[in-house]
């Protein structure tokens, strides 16, 4: 969960006629209302209120960058962030809040670009060390992520969400009994975070553990029922079991809830190799690799898809641009 910086000024009593100070800080103050209650177009028309009188009015321009923010509208927030940081680089506020707004918009470099920024002005809160862990845990920068976790761990053992992160890495490590390690402490500290369970479901699951792996999906989903990645999981983890006539419902209501998660797309077409529509199942898994290129086993089950429907040379050249050393072996290379 994201947690957004908010600088609320408390003006005095107003007598007579307002100044231009006055009057500019009362839409402020009056955006600040409209934002706590999460009325946030509200807010962000008392803001431009405000700065229409003072386009520089900091605290009016971070708070309206924030208000983008929870408003999905993450390019705009970056554009008041940066009003700030243009006429104030060490501003700690809005480097923090345009990190944030880079890691939504999966702009990883410019995230840790200000994360650096901040470190060197001397800023090592945990928020900061989170930040730049979940940006290199996305780059696949899996030992810098680890180091960012360890910095927050270390200052505090009981760092439920930093603990949960970092025994996340360990599971794209395959280092399980470290991953297992984190998530029970994490699951001590803070029984009601969904994505332990999920984590956990996925370690069991690569452990042919299926009978643990599907007690923690539940969990999770009984935390969250309509998470897309959640939903996902479990139907992958049913197609593990050779149960896709089950798993079938789980990835649609996946796809339902997050139309543009390549991995449900992937565990789609996993469904339609297992009940031998290899036309659909190539169709599906083609999709998902369009949508991200480096998807974990997308090659693997495309070439199996080929395979079955007759073309082994696709299936051969799919292995060989995956690196499927094994089934190239095994199927190709007899």
């Amino acid at each position: 969960m994201k947690k957004y910086l908010i600088v609320l000024l408390f003006g005095g009593m107003l007598f007579g006629c307002e100044d231009a100070n006055t009057k500019k800080e009362r839409f402020f103050l009056k955006g600040n209302v409209k934002l706590n209650e999460g009325q946030l177009k509200d807010a962000i028309n008392y803001y431009d209120e405000s700065l229409e009188i003072d386009p520089n009015y900091v605290d009016a321009l971070n708070n309206r960058g924030i208000a983008f923010l929870k408003d999905q509208k993450e390019y705009k927030a970056i554009e008041d962030f940066t009003l700030i940081i243009d006429n104030n680089p060490d501003n700690k506020d809005a480097l923090f809040n345009r990190a944030t707004a880079f890691l939504d918009v999966k702009e990883y470099y410019r995230c840790l670009a200000d994360i650096k920024v901040l470190i060197s002005l001397g800023h090592h809160e945990p928020k900061v060390y989170m930040t730049e862990g979940i940006a290199n845990t996305e780059l696949k920068r899996y030992d810098a992520a680890i180091s960012s976790f360890d910095k927050i761990i270390v200052k505090n053992p009981n760092d439920a969400e930093a603990l949960t992160n970092r025994g996340t890495v360990y599971y794209y490590q395959n280092k399980y009994e470290l991953a297992i390690k984190d998530l029970d402490q994490a699951r001590k500290i803070n029984p009601d975070e969904a994505n332990i369970y999920n984590v956990l479901s996925l370690i069991y699951e690569k452990k042919q553990d299926f009978e643990n792996a599907l007690d923690e999906i539940d969990k999770a989903l009984a935390l969250q029922p309509r998470n897309a990645y959640f939903l996902n999981n479990k139907g992958f983890l049913l197609l593990s079991m050779n149960k896709p006539e089950q798993a079938e419902e789980f990835i649609n209501e996946s796809i339902s809830e997050d139309p543009l998660n390549a991995w449900a797309y992937r565990n789609k077409g996993i469904y339609y190799y297992q009940i031998k529509n290899y036309e659909e199942s190539i169709r599906l898994i083609n999709k998902s690799l369009k949508m991200d290129k480096n998807i974990v086993d997308g090659s693997k089950y495309l070439g199996l898809a080929y395979y079955d429907n007759g073309n082994v040379a696709k299936a051969c050249e799919t292995w060989q641009k995956g690196n499927n050393q094994q089934l190239l072996d095994s199927l190709c290379n007899k």
